[in-house]
């Protein structure tokens, strides 16, 4: 068992200080299981991370995706000192808030223009705000895993305190891969001026999916945002929309344009962009230098070098030998999804999708130096081969006590610490 003492420590102090403990629900003690994961983490450098106890790991949870390169990427962090040195703020505009905007628009091919937030959320919402503004119309269809977390869209999820009601009666929920459930609301409420989508989550688009989206959006007057906070920069240089060749009107990035700054976009064409000259959407830190900086530095170095090709490659072949030894320890554990952004699908002998089932196998993966969490499993440019071949024989250990848990009915024995929890659920 790995020494968490400091961690444990720092729990205790932040839970005098700090409201839940973190500032991202996700990341929270209760996210993973509670006892055998780290509390805190102290440093990273490429694919791995350390402890405030000095426990190494190997990490795929990726800071919940924005690690796209590594941790600590020299090349990014010598741009960024180098910016930090001539500042990071000004009473005027800098230059590279025009030098990452016009970088956009040469690498995503339906952008003219980009204006900078500091979080994907932000960039999401104030697409939203600009199709609002565009459409005249106040009501949204939205299909995702969520993460968009503002009040238009918090109020439909359990944590939704403080969110004025009528906020709830603004969103309705479309399904993947069904066109039908979105044709359905834009036939019924001719107020939905906005279709958001995460063009991918787990599942493909199947059967011209997301091209039906785009007709069925723009038959009934209303404008397609994509968000492509995680699939941006990740399933190829101008995200998911330029993988499935299907472009939105206006799509938010966030996540690993940045490689671990706070660093998201608004981008699209120029005929809805241009609202933004117009609707008050400005903020202190949007040209905040050292952000922008390490997003050019991350988009050239996407750019000049094979670096999605090689996390794909290598993804893949993690996302094939694990699911080949699901099968051959015949498990009802896999993973699904793009190769680069896995989910861990974890079912119990009902069939069933089981958290607890989940906090094992994850547990067992901790115990042996490997870190998945509830969400994506993330793959960077950094993980090399001894990360892989670590990987996967954890997996098996791991899977080999699952196995245990499920032939005799005794999951919640044997995890030793106590099992994950969800952050919230939605709709409600």
């Amino acid at each position: 068992m790995k020494k968490l003492t400091n961690s444990f420590s720092l729990l205790e102090r932040a839970k005098r200080v700090v409201p839940g403990q973190t500032h991202t629900f996700s990341k929270g003690y209760y996210s993973y299981v509670e006892g055998i994961y780290p509390v805190f983490l102290e440093s990273g450098k490429g694919s791995h991370v350390c402890d405030v106890d000095d426990n190494e790991y190997i990490d795929y949870i990726l800071g919940i995706g924005p690690i796209l390169l590594g941790y600590s990427y020299d090349i990014v962090n010598d741009k960024v000192i180098s910016q930090i040195k001539q500042g990071t703020i000004f009473s005027m505009p800098h230059r590279s808030e025009v030098e990452l905007a016009e970088l956009m628009t040469k690498v995503v091919p339906f952008v003219d223009a980009a204006k900078f937030t500091k979080t994907g959320s932000d960039a999401v919402t104030a697409a939203l705000r600009a199709s609002r503004a565009i459409t005249g119309k106040n009501k949204v269809a939205y299909c995702g895993g969520g993460g968009v977390w503002h009040d238009w869209f918090t109020s439909i999820t359990s944590r939704n305190l403080g969110v004025p009601d009528f906020n709830k009666k603004l969103i309705k929920f479309f399904q993947y891969n069904d066109i039908e459930s979105l044709k359905k609301i834009l036939d019924l409420d001719k107020d939905v001026g906005t279709v958001i989508m995460e063009p991918m989550t787990s599942e493909f688009p199947k059967n011209g999916f997301l091209d039906d989206v785009k007709k069925t959006t723009h038959d009934h007057d209303a404008l397609l945002i994509f968000d492509e906070v995680q699939t941006g920069f990740r399933m190829s240089l101008g995200g998911a929309s330029e993988y499935f060749n299907v472009f939105p009107d206006l799509a938010a990035f966030g996540k690993g344009m940045a490689n671990g700054y706070p660093l998201g976009a608004i981008a699209g064409s120029a005929e809805y962009m241009r609202i933004f000259d117009d609707i008050f959407y400005s903020t202190t830190f949007g040209g905040e230098t050292a952000s922008l900086v390490a997003g050019m530095a991350t988009i050239e170095e996407l750019k000049e070098k094979n670096i999605l090709s090689s996390i794909y490659k290598n993804s893949l072949r993690f996302f094939e030998l694990f699911n080949k030894l699901s099968v051959e320890h015949n498990l009802p554990i896999s993973t699904i999804g793009f190769p680069s952004r896995q989910f861990l699908l974890c079912k119990d002998n009902s069939g069933f999708e089981s958290l607890l089932v989940k906090s094992l196998f994850c547990q067992e993966m901790a115990k042996n130096g490997i870190l998945i969490g509830q969400g994506p499993i993330f793959h960077s440019y950094s993980h090399n081969e001894e990360d892989m071949a670590q990987t996967i024989d954890a997996a098996e250990k791991a899977m080999k006590v699952v196995k245990e848990g499920l032939s005799n009915n005794n999951i919640e024995k044997l995890l030793e610490g106590k099992p994950m929890k969800r952050v919230l659920t939605f709709p409600v």
